[in-house]
């Protein structure tokens, strides 16, 4: 169980983030979730995975070898990646068609490529296809409150530290209110292949966590100042 995201920042860049934590129905541990591949001629790549544990780790072994046999021969892979990532989505729903028919996988996508002029692509996976995304996604345990949250809170034209902020409130709130999620996250701000990239691990995560105020607070504060300004109805005092 886990929750994975992705959000475009106003100048094009994606923000991708994971919960560290992994369950295998004995211990809990903390893990980095986010996978990236980052040798490739044309383009870096990172994923992020919710589901079964065992099919997710397979399919960023599986695209990463098939993208980098396919580049040894000549494959442009900043450009010509999508058959190549749903080759290998397919051999992995084939491999664990029992599992995935009860638990489904699904992958966050981002390809970087190396050229500036050139914000990453963002993708979402729909069983074996890949779906791109222009704005934001959410996937895992957690995702009605991510998704609750990110349809309130995100807006197209937010800087990255704005974005940064509003991603570490949503991981903090699905963290206590989701089972299978916690331990932290981590987050990468990746603009594009060559420049750009910002990783941001879980301990400076949580203080920007631990620097917000809980929900709770937030909203009692804005009532409290609606009350003030006289700006509920009058017959709500009549108890």
């Amino acid at each position: 169980m886990t929750l994975i995201a992705a959000f475009r920042a106003s100048k094009g860049g994606v923000l991708l983030c994971s919960d560290r934590q992994e369950d295998d129905g004995v211990s809990k541990r903390s893990i980095e979730k986010i996978y990236p591949i980052k040798h490739l001629k044309s383009c870096e790549i990172f994923m992020a995975g919710a589901g079964p544990s065992t099919p997710v780790k397979n399919a960023f072994l599986e695209i990463h070898k098939n993208l980098k046999q396919q580049e040894d021969g000549g494959l442009e892979v900043a450009w010509e990646h999508r058959e190549v990532i749903e080759k290998s989505l397919k051999s992995i729903h084939e491999r664990y068609e029992d599992v995935l028919q009860n638990w489904p996988i699904n992958l966050i996508i981002v390809i970087a490529p190396r050229a500036r002029n050139y914000t990453p692509m963002l993708y979402s996976t729909d069983g074996k296809m890949l779906s791109p995304e222009s704005r934001y996604i959410t996937h895992g345990s957690g995702k009605g409150v991510a998704d609750y949250l990110a349809s309130r809170l995100f807006s197209d034209d937010l800087k990255e530290h704005w974005l940064l902020v509003m991603a570490a409130f949503i991981f903090r709130e699905a963290g206590e209110s989701s089972a299978g999620v916690g331990f932290g996250s981590d987050m990468i701000m990746i603009n594009n292949g060559r420049v750009g990239r910002r990783e941001i691990g879980h301990i400076p995560v949580s203080e920007v966590e631990h620097a917000l105020p809980l929900l709770a607070d937030c909203l009692q504060a804005n009532w409290l100042e609606l009350d003030k300004m006289h700006r509920f109805p009058s017959w709500l005092y009549n108890d």
